[in-house]
C-alpha cells in the first residue's frame, strides 16, 4: 500500500472524514480545498475517487506521498532508476 494525498476543490465539513475513511482530512482555506491523506491500496483509492465523482466534487489532484516509510523508518518511493515515478504525480 502507498500513502496518497487527494485534493478536492471545496471545503467539506469534517463529518465527511468517516465517509471517505481516510487518516487525515484537512482544509486549505486560502485555496478553498479539502485534502485527504491516507495509506490506501488500489481498490480503496478507486473507491474514494468514485465517491468524489458520485458527489459531483471537483478532483484537483491525486499524489503519491513522498514520505512513504516502512516500520523501521526506511524511505521507499515508486521511482525507477531514472528518478521518474512509476505511478506519476498527476494533477487531474
Amino acid at each position: 500500500m502507498n500513502i496518497y494525498e487527494i485534493r478536492i476543490r471545496s471545503l467539506l465539513a469534517l463529518t465527511w472524514q468517516a465517509t471517505f475513511d481516510v487518516e487525515a482530512f484537512t482544509h486549505d482555506t486560502k485555496q478553498g480545498e479539502t485534502r485527504l491523506r491516507s495509506e490506501l491500496d488500489q481498490a480503496q483509492l478507486l473507491g474514494i475517487l468514485n465517491r468524489i465523482h458520485d458527489m459531483g466534487l471537483t478532483l484537483l489532484a491525486v499524489n503519491l506521498a513522498e514520505d512513504d516509510t516502512d516500520d523501521a523508518g526506511n524511505c521507499f518511493t515508486n521511482r525507477d532508476e531514472r528518478g521518474e515515478s512509476e505511478i506519476g504525480h498527476s494533477a487531474l
